[in-house]
């Protein structure tokens, strides 16, 4: 396991959620937020209307984004995957399963879920540890599955000292690409937000992206 992931499993995930903990209750700003998000997963769930898809999602915190999933469609399963004790001792629902753990080492069976979410969470992971995200993500998902990825986004990978831990790096990058070198992978959408951001009294640009991928079968080659 890398520093970094042990760092954040230790004491920085808990630190993370005490900071946001008032932010992650209130679903009327998740709505505003997430609402890009929402709804590419609304509209891959309606997809399927007849089938209890299993939905995982990494990085879930409380579980905010799988509670308003469930409410919205009884029908699925969610399971989420949190690095913070005190977020899943905090979750919203006892109708979520979450997990303590990190990206790359998922505690799931083979091919469980039809749909698996990264919750902006890639930016925190280790770099050394981005081919066995992926390599994870792929093992746990059904053929023909869907991964969303929802995270901070530049073209150019950019790496940031993380202000509230300076020993961790932060990192801005295309994550759609540790998957699409793959022949399996395609991607289906790419939704970018340019955002403005007040930092020391600044405002500086940021972007964030939502990516829709498929992984297919060889079956539909």
């Amino acid at each position: 396991m890398s520093d970094q992931s042990k760092i954040f499993l230790k004491f920085e995930a808990d630190n993370w959620y005490r900071r946001n903990s008032k932010v992650l209750i209130n679903n009327e700003l998740l709505k505003k937020d997430k609402h890009i998000l929402l709804s590419q997963l609304e509209k891959i769930i309606k997809k399927y209307p007849n089938k209890s898809l299993n939905i995982l999602e990494i990085g879930c915190s409380n579980g905010r984004i799988l509670n308003y999933l469930k409410n919205k469609f009884p029908k699925i399963n969610v399971f989420g995957l949190e690095p913070s004790k005190l977020a899943i001792k905090n979750k919203l629902s006892n109708h979520i399963r979450i997990k303590l753990g990190v990206a790359h080492k998922l505690p799931f069976k083979k091919g469980k879920f039809d749909l698996v979410i990264f919750g902006a969470c890639l930016l925190y992971t280790d770099s050394n540890d981005l081919f066995f995200i992926a390599a994870e993500a792929n093992r746990v998902t059904a053929p023909n599955a869907y991964i969303i990825i929802d995270d901070y986004f530049c073209e150019k990978s950019q790496y940031f000292q993380y202000r509230h831990k300076k020993e961790v790096l932060v990192r801005k990058m295309d994550y759609s690409k540790i998957f699409l070198w793959h022949p399996f992978y395609s991607l289906l959408s790419r939704k970018i937000t340019n955002n403005r951001i007040k930092l020391k009294n600044k405002f500086i640009a940021d972007s964030s992206a939502v990516f829709i991928l498929k992984k297919n079968s060889i079956n539909n080659f």
